[in-house]
């Protein structure tokens, strides 16, 4: 297949440049799984234990309505730009946007040992870093947003057919961070108790808010909502616990409460 059966070159960019236009659309974890499927000449189809993580923009419908296409879409791009960098910091996949909200996944391209806490922190600097970005808007432009997680076993791989594949991700893992996210209030971090039990190395604090039955399924789940983290009070064990979990020096370390 040539670079004209992929791409409009009258309208994008050439195909010299598709190698660096790629991986604006479609994300670089994603791109070397797919590679590897590539070369293994299969769809797909494995088993990964990953955490997923659903963000959500709470009430942008309501709000575009009131503001307009070109200040809405604004909108998105400043509060995408600003929760995209903190997910790759905290070397989560951005795996969709789905509208107004975003599918992140943790543990690709494959899964390591601190993806839950990399997760967990994730969803508090995010929560941490938009309130700071509110402060900044006009008030017609300020929002909310309210996260879904949950950790299990998903299957991936490529669906579609020859002519159009794409790269997903599918189990209850995904749809119950999915109905966390719809469960979630203005600004609240919903967990899946499954997701707490995972951790090893932080203490994350949360209160239990109640169960919820997914459709289809006769066990409820039990979910959480997490609001801060326990630092390890020594400088010495934070270091220890840095390497330990092999994260950048302000990870997951850093004080939100104080900024």
């Amino acid at each position: 297949m040539g670079c004209d059966d992929i791409i409009d070159v009258d309208n994008a960019a050439s195909c010299s440049n598709l190698a660096e236009l790629l991986p604006k659309y479609v994300c670089h974890k994603c791109v070397k799984k797919v590679m590897e499927y590539n070369r293994k000449g299969t769809f797909g189809g494995e088993i990964s234990n990953l955490t997923i993580m659903f963000v959500d923009i709470h009430g942008f419908t309501t709000l575009s309505e009131k503001i307009g296409p070109h200040e809405a879409m604004d909108v998105l791009n400043t509060n995408f730009d600003v929760m995209i960098k903190n997910i790759f910091e905290c070397d989560g996949a951005v795996l969709k946007f789905i509208g107004d909200a975003l599918m992140v996944a943790f543990g690709l391209p494959h899964p390591k040992e601190d993806d839950v806490e990399r997760a967990l922190y994730c969803a508090l600097k995010l929560q941490h870093e938009i309130r700071l970005l509110q402060l900044k808007q006009k008030k017609h432009k300020k929002i909310k947003i309210c996260i879904g997680l949950h950790s299990g076993d998903v299957i991936m791989g490529n669906i579609g057919n020859p002519e159009r594949l794409d790269f997903t991700i599918i189990g209850d893992p995904v749809n119950i961070a999915s109905r966390l996210t719809d469960l979630a209030q203005s600004d609240e971090i919903l967990v899946g108790e499954e997701t707490l039990k995972k951790t090893k190395y932080i203490e994350f604090k949360s209160e239990y808010v109640e169960q919820f039955l997914l459709k289809g399924k006769t066990k409820k789940i039990n979910y959480y909502r997490l609001y801060d983290y326990m630092v390890p009070p020594l400088e010495h064990t934070r270091r220890e616990n840095s390497q330990k979990i092999n994260c950048p020096p302000n990870l997951p370390f850093e004080d939100l409460t104080n900024h």
